[in-house]
């Protein structure tokens, strides 16, 4: 019997705990209680916290850099990760642990290689053509990404003086023209297309007394023969980026 006061455990013939002395009428079944520290369990059926035999709670471990000892559990864990974005940027699968030290190294090395990486997101983005044509002069298409398409809400103030006003207008088109582009041309990188094709925009007018305007524009992503792609190392780090 093991006593519910200290969890040690009694001859079956005894009445009283032969450690903590406290009467044993209240008896407990033996799964209460961790067979090897006879400390009690958080949970009946599960493993002890506390021992160094419980593998789901404290797991000791090494860090994958300095190789130093590291300890995770419910009450004390040094064991550092990188989140999905670090681990894609350095290839490290979710098992890799660190210590403070080399994990603050690590964020420091992927941090230097998403910034590299971001400058060359933007000038592929640049770069990708955006025609109306359906079937570009002069140049081979490899493959047919998908659709890409974008919306955007233009609200101009009191156009009764056209003429005045005129040059505002024209720069809040501008701007909501320009936003379109530039999210069809990462839907585009998203898909791995370097080009679009068949691009078609249009306007609506959706409230007249509030003089609001939409902007919306479509195409289909392709990849051209002439143009640079990602590669799949790149696209998996872009993708992640523009969630």
């Amino acid at each position: 019997m093991h006593c519910k006061n200290c969890g040690r455990e009694n001859p079956s013939k005894y009445k009283h705990c032969l450690q903590c002395g406290k009467e044993l009428t209240d008896i407990v079944n033996a799964k209460d209680y961790c067979p090897d520290c006879k400390k009690p369990l958080l949970y009946p059926n599960g493993s002890c916290p506390y021992c160094k035999g419980d593998e789901a709670h404290k797991e000791e471990t090494y860090c994958n850099d300095c190789k130093s000892s590291l300890r995770k559990g419910i009450i004390f864990n040094n064991a550092r990760k990188l989140n999905d974005l670090e681990r894609i940027i350095l290839g490290f699968d979710s098992s890799k642990v660190f210590c403070e030290k080399c994990v603050t190294n690590q964020k420091t090395i992927a941090s230097e290689k998403i910034n590299t990486l971001k400058l060359k997101f933007d000038k592929l983005m640049n770069q990708i053509p955006v025609i109306t044509l359906q079937k570009p002069v002069n140049f081979t298409i490899v493959k047919y990404c998908g659709v890409v398409t974008s919306q955007s809400a233009v609200d101009v103030n009191d156009l009764k003086d056209i003429n005045r006003k005129s040059s505002e207008f024209n720069l809040k088109f501008n701007l909501g023209e320009k936003f379109c582009i530039n999210s069809i041309k990462k839907e585009a990188l998203k898909q791995g297309a370097n080009a679009i094709i068949g691009c078609d925009i249009e306007y609506a007018e959706l409230s007249k007394p509030m003089h609001t305007f939409m902007i919306a524009m479509m195409g289909t992503a392709v990849i051209l023969e002439d143009f640079e792609v990602l590669s799949e190392y790149e696209q998996n780090v872009f993708n992640k980026l523009v969630i």
